[in-house]
């Protein structure tokens, strides 16, 4: 869990401005070569150093981000797990019993704006009970910040968030780096891969 966000914050940016300067400037360099078979393995092997020269600078970045994502998670619960549900808010989960999970994200975020936050915390403790949760969880806790930070600030907020998408980015930033820099076959291969995962095979949709 962070206890100083502020300076992880401050070094997360950090980090992911080294990287950018890399990235920069190896596409200055991959720029210059010319387009022959000897320049793209020189590319390549361009491409190879810079993400390797950046590698344990990438591993704090992603560190930064899952424990900002940790610590965000813990006051999430935290809020709700602390406080002794009252009869109302009890009375309410059970009353959510047939409510689908999909529906309680969508009615989570209409209470809150609404105020009504014995009626959020019952979503709450009625969402934590349901078996198929975790395909709802990311819409679920990024409505649910809203309570749990209210008395923090939406700074602290801003600054959690923030970490995690300077992560995203910037390994957004390499992940475009490699593919560009790759033969024509490997990025072919790679397509056609992911054509043939998404396309279900014969025998599967016979069975349908």
């Amino acid at each position: 869990m962070l206890k100083d966000v502020v300076q992880v914050e401050r070094d997360q940016e950090a980090d992911c401005g080294r990287i950018d300067a890399a990235v920069s400037l190896a596409e200055t360099a991959l720029a210059a070569l010319a387009s022959s078979d000897d320049s793209h393995k020189r590319r390549c092997e361009l491409r190879d150093r810079t993400i390797l020269s950046v590698a344990d600078v990438r591993r704090n970045i992603i560190r930064r981000a899952r424990q900002a994502e940790e610590t965000r998670r813990k006051m999430i619960k935290a809020f709700f797990h602390d406080k002794v549900p009252s009869q109302r808010t009890i009375e309410y989960a059970a009353m959510l019993h047939d409510v689908p999970t999909s529906a309680l994200v969508h009615h989570l975020r209409y209470l809150i704006r609404s105020g009504e936050l014995d009626r959020v915390e019952g979503v709450f403790h009625a969402f934590e009970n349901r078996a198929d949760r975790h395909f709802y969880i990311g819409a679920f806790d990024e409505i649910a910040a809203e309570s749990a930070f209210a008395n923090s600030g939406d700074e602290l907020a801003e600054r959690l968030a923030r970490i995690c998408r300077l992560a995203d980015e910037t390994d957004a930033k390499l992940t475009d780096l490699w593919f560009r820099h790759i033969s024509p076959k490997t990025r072919n291969g790679i397509a056609h891969e992911a054509m043939a995962e998404a396309q279900p095979d014969a025998a599967s949709v016979a069975c349908r």
